[in-house]
């Protein structure tokens, strides 16, 4: 049987895959009868997942093998995980959306956490009932064992009726012998110990232990995870509020999406943040009373020998009659009145989860795109679709869904990138092979040390804009090779006078080629001294053709060509890109290379200081006069050209 790595991106045998296993990292492909994964069927497309926590097994004809998963807090079955009901949220909506640019008004943020900060039911009860377990823990119920063994006499304590009779036996245990009676030396004894590994006591004992994972869960996946969100809510409330701030310029441009975005959640700010640190207080009183219970005896006593513990109890007559012991039971019942899925529901669920997060980042991608300003689309199929952008129509987009759900984003029909769902919660880098060009990995938790494995997540409120500021770094390359105007370098190399002008000329020409090889992209429109220079080269060029006339002719054809692309075609195109969004003045020097490997916009007027484009290692933007530029486009759109709306690409997005 073969199942496909979407990390390693490649077939590999069931014996190949790699345990503890990461959630979402094998894809079955293809229905396999043969094959049972946690007791259910294989279908295609299905993932390879737990039913039980980290647990799950998977059965071959007659060959049944367990698996071991990595920890996920998705996993969790004791607390409802917040970002998991997110992600289903978000996968229901985009299953019933027609329009996808409907896409736009979902919510992708953490959703109705207001209910979570609410003391349970349960919590409330167990609060007021909590003594009960104390008091069990002081003054536990045990069993009298008792052992009648031989001692010295100055050791024994409790001496039985038949010690005598035994003495009188045994000459050897005599001390020595008196006239009436006899001395011992040894003694029968009774030695008393009171047994508290009782089954009621093992019950308590891993109630405690059970109490105690299902607050430490409610801290860590629901109250801090709520609690860092309201963290964030906090900052972008604070940085509007810095008029004069240095971050401004990074906030204005984002800061209405947030707000659109984070919806009810700014509003209620202050009252979940006082709802955070009450039920903070009340959850970390009862657990220190919880662990304040882990040093008493009857704890100690039964802390290893806690395993074989169901959720039903057994009737016995303390659960029935004693004060304490009763409402442990009432306790534990209430604790497991939640409905709990068999095996092969909780396998299905697991299913759902991975696919609602291959949702979520297909969802993102969708959102990222209309913030560059993709708004037009074209549906090829369910699972692709092509997208158009009206400032800069020559470069499209499409994104496709492949049958691995692996989701691929090609610019202009040339640069592909791939970008793979992996929900882990941990940041194992271990399992990622090294960097590979234009492919990068989804993940809740993302990487701090790899920029190629990226956090997505319901509590990220920059995730669409990571995506977005991705995306646009790929878009702008495509767009700066068109202001770099390509010439005909493989024509151009047969021309040796024209292609040594051309190579002294570094202001006009970049020369991308290496090792000796010719790569010719013209920067700029020629002025009117290199016009006038480049008639005396074409005409000393065409002197210097070879004298035969088949050749020659298809050679003069070739250097026309080459004379057009450099006086009217380059002309034409540099005009369409030297008018500043800013100041509106003209000027061909406005476009230049950027020798670190990229490409530079930035207008040269006195005063104004707009500029843009991107290096090898990342994207840069300047645009200090924002407001004033926007109420130019707004006032001048109707007249405006497409060059100077170009100009302006990435403006309000990056």
């Amino acid at each position: 049987m073969i199942v496909f790595d979407r990390i390693l991106n490649k077939d590999i045998r069931i014996s190949e895959i790699e345990i503890p296993a990461i959630l979402g990292r094998y894809i079955f492909k293809s229905d396999q009868s043969t094959i049972r994964l946690n007791d259910c069927q294989i279908k295609k497309q299905d993932f390879l997942v737990p039913c039980k926590y980290n647990e799950g097994t998977l059965k071959i004809k007659s060959d049944k093998s367990k698996l071991l998963f990595h920890e996920n807090e998705l996993l969790n079955e004791d607390v409802s995980t917040l970002i998991k009901h997110t992600l289903f949220d978000v996968s229901d909506e985009l299953e019933i959306t027609d329009d996808i640019l409907g896409l736009k008004d979902i919510n992708t943020l953490l959703r109705n956490f207001d209910e979570r900060l609410e003391v349970s039911e349960f919590e409330l009860f167990l609060q007021k009932k909590l003594f009960h377990i104390e008091e069990v823990c002081r003054e536990p119920s045990y069993y009298l064992k008792r052992e009648i063994t031989k001692l010295n006499v100055a050791r024994a304590k409790r001496i039985p009726v038949k010690a005598i009779n035994y003495l009188a036996a045994h000459t050897e245990d005599w001390s020595r012998r008196r006239i009436r009676s006899v001395e011992p030396r040894k003694i029968l004894t009774e030695i008393v110990d009171y047994d508290l590994e009782i089954y009621e006591n093992q019950i308590t004992a891993s109630f405690i232990d059970k109490l105690l994972v299902y607050f430490s869960h409610r801290m860590v996946n629901e109250i801090d995870v709520i609690d860092s969100f309201i963290v964030n809510i906090e900052r972008i409330i604070e940085s509007r509020k810095r008029i004069n701030s240095t971050e401004k310029i990074y906030w204005y441009k984002k800061l209405d999406r947030d707000y659109s975005k984070l919806a009810k959640a700014v509003e209620s700010v202050e009252k979940s943040r006082m709802k955070i640190e009450k039920i903070k207080d009340f959850i970390s009183s009862i657990q220190m009373r919880l662990f304040g219970l882990l040093k008493s005896d009857m704890y100690l006593a039964n802390s290893n020998n806690k395993s074989i513990i169901s959720q039903k109890l057994k009737r016995t007559n303390l659960f029935d009659n004693h004060q304490h012991y009763r409402f442990i039971k009432i306790i534990w019942d209430k604790y497991y009145q939640k409905e709990l899925l068999n095996c092969s529901e909780k396998s299905e669920e697991n299913q759902e989860v991975v696919k609602s997060f291959i949702d979520y980042s297909w969802v993102l991608i969708f959102r990222a795109l209309f913030q560059i300003g993709y708004s037009k689309i074209k549906k090829l199929n369910n699972f692709s679709y092509v997208l158009t952008n009206e400032t800069i129509p020559h470069i499209l987009i499409k994104i496709a869904k492949n049958a691995q759900q692996i989701i691929e984003v090609v610019i202009n029909g040339n640069e592909k990138l791939t970008f793979v769902p992996i929900p882990s919660t941990k940041d194992s880098l271990k399992v990622y092979p090294g960097r590979i060009k234009n492919k990068y990995y989804f993940s809740i938790v993302g990487s701090k040390s790899r920029e190629d494995i990226l956090r997505i997540s319901p509590t990220d409120i920059n995730s669409e804009e990571q995506i977005s500021n991705l995306l646009f770094k790929y878009i702008l390359r495509s767009y700066a090779n068109a202001y770099l105007f390509k010439l005909n370098s493989q024509s151009i190399s047969n021309f040796e006078i024209l292609n040594s002008w051309l190579k002294n000329n570094r202001s006009l020409i970049l020369d991308k080629g290496k090792n000796g090889k010719i790569d010719f992209w013209l920067n700029r429109k020629l002025n009117k001294f290199e016009i006038k220079e480049l008639d005396t080269i074409i005409t000393e060029q065409n002197q210097n053709l070879s004298a035969r006339t088949e050749i020659r002719s298809k050679q003069l054809l070739n250097l026309k060509e080459i004379e057009e692309e450099l006086k009217i075609k380059s002309k034409e195109h540099f005009e369409t890109y030297e008018v500043c969004i800013s100041c509106s003045i003209n000027n061909q020097s406005n476009i230049t290379p950027n020798y670190e490997g990229g490409f530079r916009y930035k207008c040269n007027n006195r005063g104004c200081e707009v500029g843009y484009g991107f290096t090898e290692k990342n994207i840069f933007y300047n645009v200090p006069d924002y407001d004033k530029i926007k109420n130019n486009l707004s006032k001048t759109r109707n007249e405006i050209n497409e060059g100077i709306l170009l100009n302006a690409f990435g403006f309000e997005y990056i």
